[in-house]
């Protein structure tokens, strides 16, 4: 049986997802691989696709172009030098859900270790000046 685990963010953000995304790429949570960004296919946030933009400027475009249409921003980033990563999904409403999908960090076989995450995530939106964490909630299902 499979664990479902993940963290809910609800932030303040002075240029919305635009804010957001910079926060997670200054962050040590790095993308699946040199100049690659794994993204949600489109609208359906279960298939993902491969974007090249070894400077960002693809990726900024789609950020750009997520942030006009009103539309859900997802992206893939493993935690730097391990493989432990999961989808951060980004909504217009500044909600922010993490799934730890990749090389979950287990206190035991079927226990997250939550604090692992937290400590990896929540300081990411602490003591910057365009984006403020509200709350945060995380859940998990054996």
């Amino acid at each position: 049986m499979s664990v479902d685990a993940g963290l809910t963010l609800n932030l303040a953000a002075q240029k919305g997802l635009r804010s957001i995304v910079d926060a997670l790429l200054a962050s040590r949570w790095r993308a699946c691989d040199d100049g690659w960004w794994c993204v949600p296919a489109g609208e359906d946030v279960s298939e993902w696709r491969l974007v090249q933009g070894a400077e960002r400027t693809e990726l900024d475009a789609l950020v750009q172009a997520k942030m006009r249409a009103g539309e859900v921003f997802g992206i893939r980033l493993f935690w730097d030098g391990a493989d432990v990563g999961g989808e951060f999904l980004v909504f217009p409403s500044c909600e922010v859900v993490f799934s730890p999908t990749m090389d979950r960090v287990k206190l035991g076989p079927r226990t997250t270790d939550v604090s692992w995450y937290l400590s990896r995530i929540l300081p990411i939106f602490a003591g910057r000046d365009d984006v403020d964490l509200d709350s945060w909630i995380w859940r998990e299902t054996a």
